[in-house]
């Protein structure tokens, strides 16, 4: 079977970034989506051109950061920043609705933030986005619309079957299992035991190095050093090798 393990969240800061491709060279990382609006976006950039088999996405954004268009303050906090996760999604990633998120401006900021990507010269494979916000009700048919616009596959069981890889395509969060220094051996093996009845399957990953900029921005920050210390660990590198998994990303499947 074919395992794509992407780490979100490239951009975010210089520790981030380095924590990735760290785990891609020395660990199972096969892909990355990339944040347009974020503190370290020119740092990512240049690491990506010294290891440019690290397949790239978008990381789309509206809950970090600040926009790359002239949105509405109703969408920004008090520095500019767009307002967090909370405002959108509850503890159940149940949608929030709120009558102010338009959809097309959401489309244009979107957009927006792709371009950038691309202009940087990133080949980008596929969209996701940061918190899930892609999922929420007000904001699909905006995640739709570029999906089509730029003919990307779209990280979503929310969107039509079209927009997927593979009818057997399915997405998986590594953040439990992964972020817990003592996490039970046993249950990788049952996680890549389940892996392998699928076709094709996303591991999504959060590693990282930890800098100033994510302790004093993200609450999910020392964690991230464990997800970056098993996916480099040759236990897990081990068990891929035994169920003979292909590590591959989004390139192959466009």
């Amino acid at each position: 079977m074919k395992l794509i393990v992407n780490a979100d969240d490239f951009g975010y800061s210089p520790g981030v970034n380095t924590g990735i491709v760290d785990a891609y060279k020395n660990g199972i990382v096969s892909s990355t989506t990339m944040m347009a609006n974020m503190y370290g976006f020119e740092d990512a950039l240049k690491l990506h051109k010294e290891y440019p088999g690290l397949g790239v996405g978008a990381h789309l954004v509206l809950t970090s950061g600040k926009p790359l268009t002239n949105l509405p303050k109703e969408f920004l906090d008090d520095n500019g920043e767009f307002l967090r996760r909370p405002i959108y999604l509850d503890d159940q990633n149940e949608s929030i609705e709120r009558d102010w998120l338009d959809g097309e401006l959401i489309y244009k900021e979107w957009k927006a933030q792709l371009d950038k990507i691309l202009d940087a010269g990133f080949n980008v494979d596929h969209i996701d986005s940061h918190h899930h916000m892609h999922t929420h009700e007000q904001t699909r048919a905006a995640a739709k619309k570029i999906s089509e616009e730029y003919k990307l596959p779209v990280r979503s069981s929310y969107l039509d079957e079209k927009y997927f890889n593979s009818p057997d395509f399915v997405k998986l969060d590594g953040d439990g299992l992964l972020s817990n220094k003592n996490t039970d051996k046993q249950k990788f093996v049952e996680l890549f035991d389940h892996i392998t009845s699928f076709e094709i399957v996303e591991l999504m990953v959060h590693p990282a190095y930890v800098d100033f900029y994510l302790m004093d921005n993200s609450s999910f920050n020392t964690a991230r050093v464990y997800e970056h210390m098993w996916l480099t660990s040759d236990y897990i590198k081990g068990l891929l090798k035994e169920r003979n998994i292909e590590l591959v990303t989004y390139k192959q499947f466009k």
